[in-house]
């Protein structure tokens, strides 16, 4: 077994290494459960909504709509909403517009600060903002044919069999 420094300034020095990877390795680990619960709530919300809410265009792969949603919900779910809850907390100062009630909140007994209510409430402000476009979004771009539709292709070589004088 290596023998250990009894330096002080040598164990501290090493103490502070180890407190560094550790937290290396608890925010990787964290990185990756975040990760992993965004692929898994994605996925979800795919079956589900194939399943009871919209349909593929014909020639629409169920991976492309996949792969759709998530470049959708990485835009709203994580920037989007990052961005939207900072606006009402840092910006707009949710927690100046929540006073009063915060104050009623506080005068029933429970201890809140105005910070943490309008934490609670912002959350839901954003969800009323992201939701209908995440809706849009479903409808009008993960699960529809891009460019041009079969019909409008077709259309067009009819007119232009037509005015060549061709025909299938």
């Amino acid at each position: 077994m290596k023998k250990k420094s009894n330096n002080a300034v040598i164990q501290y020095l090493k103490f502070i290494v180890v407190g560094s990877i550790n937290a290396i390795v608890n925010y990787v680990a964290y990185a990756a459960v975040v990760f992993v619960g965004f692929v898994l709530s994605v996925l979800s919300s795919y079956l589900i909504n194939s399943s009871l809410v919209f349909e593929r265009d014909e020639g629409v792969k169920g991976w492309q709509v996949l792969l759709r949603l998530y470049v959708v919900y990485a835009f709203s779910g994580l920037f989007l909403t990052t961005l939207l809850t900072w606006l009402f907390l840092d910006v707009l100062n949710l927690e100046e517009g929540v006073r009063s009630l915060g104050e009623a909140i506080r005068q029933s007994g429970v201890d809140m600060t105005d910070r943490k209510l309008a934490e609670y409430i912002a959350p839901c402000i954003v969800a009323v903002i992201v939701t209908p476009l995440n809706f849009v979004t479903n409808k009008f771009f993960a699960y529809k044919k891009l460019g041009k539709s079969s019909k409008e292709k077709a259309k067009k070589e009819e007119v232009q069999n037509a005015s060549t004088g061709r025909d299938h």
